[in-house]
């Protein structure tokens, strides 16, 4: 995609966001998130099929930079990839908080399972196996991780990536117990 193009998507992404800050994600038009990022009509639709391809673009591309951001920090403990995600993920705070606050979470958590599932098994990371499917664990950390963030985004209980790792961390070694049958 040439850098005009990449521009005009970008504008009509960060638009939106502008928009969401004060209306609900129902009653914005495509005209008015056009008008908001200077781009015709027609080069809104020249990129996105409607409001939601908005979002889905911006969750794809966010997912894409977390494990770009994985890949960069040459994760070696499960330790290091919570504190990894953590921090990326609250990085996005307020677009996360934005999107909460207009029912679009779902879009990015089905686009990091969808990312995740495809990714997980061949990173090269001491706890995967190649011999073995791991999606039900690859599923269980995917969702756990999510809950844990979103639970911990809001104002009033915002902890830092870190302390909230070591929390996540100890609780599960506190927790292993169980799992025997």
């Amino acid at each position: 995609m040439n850098k005009t193009a990449l521009k005009s998507k970008d504008a009509i992404v960060n638009s939106l966001f502008k928009k969401l800050k004060t209306d609900s994600f129902d009653v914005i038009t495509v005209s008015e998130i056009a008008a908001t990022a200077d781009v015709s009509r027609k080069t809104f639709y020249q990129h996105f099929s409607g409001k939601s391809a908005i979002i889905q673009y911006y969750t794809e591309k966010t997912v894409q930079a977390y494990l770009e951001s994985v890949a960069a920090q040459h994760i070696a403990t499960f330790h290091d990839l919570l504190r990894c995600y953590f921090s990326f993920w609250q990085d996005q705070r307020q677009s996360l908080l934005i999107l909460r606050e207009n029912n679009l979470l779902g879009f990015v958590f089905e686009a990091q399972r969808r990312e995740l599932l495809l990714q997980l098994p061949q990173q090269n990371l001491p706890w995967h196996s190649s011999k073995e499917d791991e999606t039900v664990i690859d599923l269980m950390i995917i969702g756990g991780m999510w809950n844990i963030l979103l639970y911990y985004l809001t104002p009033d209980r915002l902890i830092d990536p870190e302390k909230l790792t070591e929390i996540v961390i100890r609780s599960l070694k506190e927790h292993f117990i169980y799992l025997s049958y």
